[in-house]
């Protein structure tokens, strides 16, 4: 099954299964449904080419290596609602936590963010790393709705670090062997 409607190379691709998202070199985000195999919409939401995209029951998450915000647009009305924004740093991977409304970002300044999708803001910064993380995602055991933390796993060019979020801060989890 093939979905072709890009201009130009496909970077970044998300799926729940019955939609997926796709961002491209085109700049442009576009929404599928899976089972029709048909696109349901198309959005320009950023200048540059999109690097990473993360789609949620409600909206789709997506960053760009060429400009300096995340882009959160609804699925319902097909709009970019957000755009979250610290610095000028470039935005290599993103995650989100749907139950909590959380994203979690990883920028070209070698640091982590987290911020709160009902508020529209950043909630914390990890400290720099020596490398900017690859990939990011939320632990499964965040998604238990009676956790309060948080626990992130972060993949950078030669190693994992596993991340602990409480009231806010960003603290390294130090495995034991």
């Amino acid at each position: 099954m093939y979905f072709k409607e890009h201009l130009s190379q496909v970077s970044a691709v998300s799926s729940d299964g019955n939609l997926m998202a796709s961002g491209s070199v085109d700049t442009k985000l576009k929404l599928w449904d899976i089972r029709r195999k048909q696109s349901i919409f198309t959005l320009k939401n950023h200048s540059m080419p999109v690097s990473c995209i993360k789609l949620t029951p409600l909206c789709i998450v997506t960053g760009s290596l060429g400009d300096a915000y995340i882009s959160v647009t609804e699925i319902n009305s097909q709009k970019s609602t957000m755009q979250l924004r610290d610095g000028n740093a470039k935005t290599t991977t993103v995650d989100v936590l749907p139950e909590k409304k959380i994203v979690v970002s990883a920028h070209s300044d070698r640091r982590l963010r987290l911020w709160d999708l009902n508020a529209g803001k950043l909630i914390s910064t990890c400290p720099k790393e020596s490398t900017p993380a690859q990939k990011v995602l939320f632990h499964p055991s965040s998604y238990q709705s009676s956790s309060s933390n948080l626990n992130v796993v972060a993949g950078y060019s030669d190693s994992i670090k596993c991340l602990e979020v409480k009231q806010g801060a960003i603290n390294d989890i130090y495995m034991k062997s």
